[in-house]
């Protein structure tokens, strides 16, 4: 399901005719893969242009520094990384790079940037991750002899190393949480207070939509329809991961993005994870890492990082969720009976 959410799927937005005083306008910006709907109501129409116009430029400069696999900033730092030499990181990534070390050590590695060798071998770093694919077997497990992990990556005031010739650090499971964060910090600086962004379904709101709570739609992850509703608080983040998106199905097995940064397989135990917190960044690592976790870790992991909402759909269709998130929930789909709760 998603809410991009739990239960993981891709998130619907109401939107309601702006309130005289006020404008309700949206934007569009193709970056990370997905597409970005910007979504800001204020009184400023000029204000909302300038916001629109700065986001744009934002979001495609950080296309650029922080793809994986295109030529620019980020693969020459991996390039770098590999050598085990030290070398003075580019400011443009080096936050980026530190913040998701900080979440990968706090997820106990299930959420691990550092494997995007394995994620290339696997076929993901394909713009058509959809279409067939042979893996290279091989050198997959030579790689999951050895599968490197955030923290053999250090660090000397604005210098970094790598300590494992295999690292490759692909921030896709960090990377629009942290862009979307500096995206909500503009627009608040802006003097813009009441927004949507959501990035393919993964969202930070903030405000409210006319005089109540924006209010977002969870899809099945197996199906079209709506699986639940939830209202968001006044500054809230709500990110899904889920195998529904970049696979491909090979030897009748689904081959998705999310590896298990243990195994260095394709995730095969969950099937979608959405979790609500007040930071994107954190939101965004915390679904990839209860993800990869299974539901025996789920707790461990969710405490770990500080994630209060979660809900969890098995490989077998069984939800989990804990009571807060049942609090929060309207649920749509005659799913109750499979629901099972848990305490973090």
């Amino acid at each position: 399901m998603k809410v991009y959410a739990a239960l993981i799927l891709p998130i619907l937005l109401w939107s309601c005719s702006p309130q005289p005083e006020h404008f309700t306008r949206h934007h569009r910006v193709l970056a990370f893969g997905t597409i970005i709907d910007i979504t800001v109501r204020h009184q400023d129409n000029q204000l909302i242009d300038q916001a629109f116009k700065r986001l744009e430029t934002d979001f495609l400069t950080m296309h650029a520094v922080w793809h994986p696999w295109e030529p620019g900033t980020l693969t020459r730092t991996n390039q770098l990384l590999q050598t085990g030499d030290w070398f003075t990181a580019s400011t443009s990534v080096l936050p980026l790079i530190q913040r998701a070390r900080e979440l990968a050590i706090q997820s106990n590695h299930f959420f691990n940037p550092a494997i995007g060798k394995l994620i290339q071998h696997w076929g993901f770093h394909r713009n058509d991750a959809d279409q067939p694919y042979t893996p290279n077997m091989v050198s997959i497990k030579e790689l999951q002899q050895d599968i490197p992990t955030m923290e053999d990556i250090e660090f000397d005031g604005i210098s970094m190393r790598g300590l494992n010739p295999d690292i490759q650090f692909d921030p896709g499971g960090i990377a629009k949480g942290y862009g979307i964060d500096q995206a909500i910090d503009t627009l608040q600086r802006m003097g813009i207070q009441n927004a949507i962004i959501n990035a393919g379904g993964d969202l930070r709101a903030i405000g409210h939509h006319k005089e109540r709570p924006w209010k977002i739609g969870i899809q099945h992850p197996r199906e079209t329809s709506v699986l639940a509703s939830i209202e968001t608080l006044s500054d809230e983040s709500i990110f899904t991961s889920g195998d529904y998106q970049r696979f491909y199905i090979q030897d009748s097995k689904r081959r998705h993005h999310i590896i298990d940064p243990q195994s260095g397989e394709p995730v095969s135990h969950t099937i979608a994870v959405t979790v609500i917190h007040d930071n994107a960044t954190t939101a965004d690592a915390a679904a990839t890492a209860l993800l990869a976790a299974d539901k025996d870790n789920l707790v461990k992991v969710a405490r770990a990082m500080g994630i209060q909402y979660v809900l969890l759909m098995t490989s077998t269709g069984e939800l989990l969720m804990n009571h807060a998130m049942q609090k929060r929930l309207e649920i749509h789909a005659d799913m109750k009976s499979d629901i099972h709760l848990v305490d973090l």
